[in-house]
């Protein structure tokens, strides 16, 4: 294979950057317009207390020392803390650094593979690929994974810098390679291969072993001088198996035979490249199968096997091609499947840094096939430009997908089949817009793919509760509880069902057991307190409901219920008062201001009870119980006019 040209026109590369920036922001700038999503988003940002409140000391230390989200990865916290510091909660400019980290990376591939290469339309041609692909625009329109991004940019940096040392052997060099692999693994683990990609880049294309010297020293050599990086990687890797095991995100291995994984990994590997090639259908979450067909199974194997063998014979002439290859195979390894981590197959973001050694072989095999001449050059590059204008506008129509909770798992749920976990999603996003009864659907045809997960049965109990059937969500919660005695949330629901069917002693074993579970469940204690309000205990009511405040100050509605708990025993200042705290979280809580009416009212306040009635018909014309308040007041002399 002949070397490409050392000349580099700087005019040819400033205009490649600035086509990989154009084609990038084109194709994304529309994310800057969307909304968080109901999946990951709540934990990432805006319901996470550590990250809420912007930059901190405390959430600093946070950052490094605990592993919520199931991962370790302290960066990607700060990077979104610092989004809060700077933007608040607006989700649009969220989306924007996202972007912007995109968009860094596609020029930082370019300059990489340049500086390795001195091919400038090559290395422009695998940047715009990794720029515009659909399969990509998971990692840079879903705001939760800010960690996929930015682990590539230190992934990227990580490459600037070891190619700067393997031409220097600059100790400094060295130094900023361990430097930016450590950032990338505090962004995102998966980059745990990076070090064997340095192996790849040393046979091809930094030349620094050749195929003649397969036996010698140098192999040798390469790998001790990676010895700091895979301690690296070891130490990333030993924590990032513990952190999930414990959190529950690593599926234990009895959950799915090692035949079955194995499976899955081999046919995930064909979809990739298949899905490469032809970014169809494309969903947020794709369940892990309960059985592979053989045939599916056979025939992956063996296009994989064929195009190893390929890549193997092809070694000495075109090098690149089994770069590019075990390059995929390579980085995919941390996320295929063989240690299961969560209940997915395959993650379209799993394919942001593997599918960089695809796009290799494309755009250097497409030179060597097309391009050799220079009289073919020009149709090439024509036809390289209309693959990038049409991935550009596959990737728009896949991003207008991700503007919101709504369309995603609409969109999810069209072309998947049997997607336990969208229905599960979509019934959660349609239970916190109130649709109780269509949630309630997409929770029982969740229950019908998959029986035994704990949570459906759960929320399909809690919506059945909220639409007044108690005895049918006693029934779940049972179910819930059979599969996964160990949820404490589960236990305080069903606490709930069993009070509203008028079983008070039940309810409150079942409350003490969430609190034996998890004794700062400020749910549970919410729910002893109306128990024992129920009984006729209003003191000890009193007491959980403090407590539940304790644990969460803005728990509107256990002030609500701390009020009516003073308001039975007489103390109606301090009933005011607490009912008054519920109404500064919930301005527009009609029954809040219902209550707080009617404790003025008792003390005597009758025209303050007036206004706040007329308040409440305001935001709710129908508030039956509010007109008839008024009605009541207006017999007491306050003004007929007021009633009508």
């Amino acid at each position: 294979m002949s070397k490409p040209d050392r000349t580099i026109p700087g005019g040819l590369v400033w205009a490649a950057m600035a086509f990989v920036l154009l084609v990038t922001a084109a194709t994304f700038w529309n994310v800057g317009s969307f909304d968080f999503i109901m999946f990951d988003d709540p934990q990432y940002v805006h319901d996470n207390p550590q990250v809420s409140r912007g930059i901190s000391w405390p959430g600093l230390v946070w950052a490094f020392t605990q592993s919520h989200a199931s991962n370790w990865h302290p960066l990607t916290w700060i990077s979104h803390m610092l989004d809060v510091e700077v933007f608040g909660m607006n989700p649009g400019a969220h989306h924007w650094v996202n972007l912007a980290f995109h968009m860094l990376n596609s020029v930082l591939l370019f300059g990489v593979l340049l500086t390795m290469t001195c091919a400038v339309g090559r290395s422009a041609l695998v940047a715009a690929l990794f720029a515009v692909h659909p399969l990509h625009v998971e990692s840079v329109a879903w705001i939760s994974e800010r960690k996929d991004v930015l682990s590539a940019l230190f992934f990227m940096l990580t490459l600037w810098a070891y190619s700067s040392y393997s031409k220097q052997k600059s100790g400094r060099a060295y130094l900023l390679v361990i430097f930016f692999l450590a950032l990338g693994l505090m962004s995102k683990p998966m980059l745990v291969t990076l070090p064997f990609v340095l192996l790849l880049l040393d046979f091809w294309p930094l030349q620094r072993i050749r195929i003649d010297h397969w036996r010698s020293r140098q192999w040798l050599a390469l790998l001790i001088e990676k010895i700091p990086l895979f301690i690296l990687v070891a130490l990333s890797s030993v924590i990032t198996y513990i952190v999930q095991r414990e959190s529950g995100a690593v599926v234990e291995l009895e959950a799915a035979s090692a035949g079955l994984r194995l499976s899955n990994a081999v046919v995930s590997y064909g979809a990739y490249v298949a899905a490469m090639w032809w970014p169809a259908d494309l969903a947020i979450l794709y369940s892990f199968p309960a059985s592979v067909a053989a045939w599916k199974v056979v025939t992956a194997a063996l296009f994989l096997a064929l195009i190893t063998t390929l890549a193997g014979l092809g070694m000495r002439r075109y090098p690149f091609v089994p770069v590019g290859w075990f390059w995929f195979l390579g980085t995919l390894v941390p996320v295929i499947g063989l240690v299961r981590v969560g209940a997915q197959s395959m993650a379209d973001r799993y394919t942001y840094i593997p599918l960089i050694g695809l796009f290799i072989i494309v755009a250097w095999g497409g030179y060597e096939l097309l391009g050799r001449r220079a009289a073919r050059r020009a149709p090439l590059w024509a036809l390289s430009v209309l693959i990038i204008v049409l991935l550009a506008f596959a990737s728009r129509t896949q991003i207008e997908h991700w503007k919101n909770a709504e369309t995603l798992w609409i969109r999810s749920l069209a072309v998947t089949q049997n997607n336990y976990r969208v229905h599960g999603m979509y019934g959660k996003l349609l239970t916190e817009r109130g649709q109780k009864a269509d949630a309630v659907e997409q929770f029982r045809a969740a229950i019908r793919i998959k029986p035994n997960i704990a949570q459906i049965h759960t929320l399909l109990a809690q919506a059945l509760a909220d639409l007044g059937q108690p005895a049918q969500a006693i029934v779940h919660y049972q179910q819930s509880l059979a599969l996964r005695p160990d949820l404490a949330y589960t236990y305080t629901g069903y606490g709930n069902a069993l009070a509203a069917e008028g079983k008070l002693d039940e309810a409150l074993a079942q409350h003490q057991k969430s609190m034996e579970l998890k004794a700062d469940n400020p749910l549970a204690h919410n729910g002893m307190g109306l128990v024992l309000d129920e009984m006729g205990r209003s003191d000890e009511a009193i007491g959980h409901y403090r407590r539940a405040i304790e644990l969460d100050p803005g728990f509107a509605a256990a002030h609500n219920n701390l009020a009516a708990a003073y308001a039975a025993a007489g103390n109606l200042e301090q009933a005011v008062s607490a009912i008054e705290i519920a109404l500064k979280i919930q301005k527009d809580n009609t029954d809040y201001m219902y209550n707080l009416a009617v404790l003025l009212s008792q003390q005597g306040d009758l025209p303050s009870a007036r206004q706040i009635l007329r308040s409440a018909l305001e935001i709710d014309p129908q508030f039956d119980a509010a007109r008839q308040a008024l009605q009541i007041l207006a017999g007491a002399g306050v003004g007929e006019e007021e009633a009508q």
